[in-house]
């Protein structure tokens, strides 16, 4: 059976990329660090370790992200979203007071 020249060719390239990925670390701070990788595989491992925090301040989130699952620092400003039951929204927190400042809806 003949294959069309252009299936054959991506069936073929499809393949040689297949095998140019090498799996593994690829986070120089890990104890297992490969430096040949190029695809990430979640494989890292760290050494433990204790972190003193300093000024350590506490604030009570208000309760409209109260099953808050997500969250990231972000140019110097905390945004969350909730887990569910709450708004498709995106909030923007003040990490000193512990108030929204901003609704981002989705």
């Amino acid at each position: 059976m003949r294959f069309p020249i252009p299936i054959f060719l991506t069936v073929q390239l499809f393949c040689l990329s297949a095998k140019a990925q090498i799996h593994g670390c690829m986070d120089p701070l890990s104890s297992n660090y490969n430096p040949a990788a190029t695809v990430s595989d979640g494989s890292c491992i760290y050494p433990d370790g204790i972190v003193a925090l300093k000024n350590l301040r506490k604030a009570t989130l208000p309760d409209t992200v109260h099953e808050i699952s997500g969250m990231i620092c972000f140019d110097g400003k905390l945004y969350g979203h909730n887990d569910s039951g709450g708004e498709p929204a995106i909030y923007e927190m003040d990490t000193t007071r512990g108030v929204i400042t901003k609704t981002i809806t989705l």
